[in-house]
């Protein structure tokens, strides 16, 4: 089993991506979807190796989608999984990363 870590970059998307939700609809919605992304990132502690391999555009990075509305990036280093961030509606990740 890997450790997960949430990076602070990451961290600041959640927060962002919350706000924007919030927002736009309700906290209560916006914070199932946030703990419910969190909880995608927690799994990939069991099966890291799935989503697209972006190596080509940073070493070691794989991105996943969520629900069809986010992408979340992450790099595999060692027994570590650390989600570098999360990318909310279509924003261009590979420009990102």
């Amino acid at each position: 089993m890997y450790q997960v870590v949430i990076s602070r970059r990451a961290t600041a998307h959640l927060k962002t991506i919350y706000r924007y939700i919030a927002k736009a609809s309700y906290p209560s919605y916006a914070e199932d979807y946030v703990e419910a992304i969190r909880a995608e990132c927690r799994a990939l502690a069991n099966l890291p190796q799935r989503g697209t391999d972006c190596s080509s555009i940073r070493p070691n990075v794989r991105i996943i989608g969520f629900r069809r509305s986010a992408t979340i990036a992450f790099r595999i280093t060692g027994d570590t999984v650390t989600i570098i961030g999360v990318y909310y509606r279509g924003l261009n990740v590979h420009a990102k990363l």
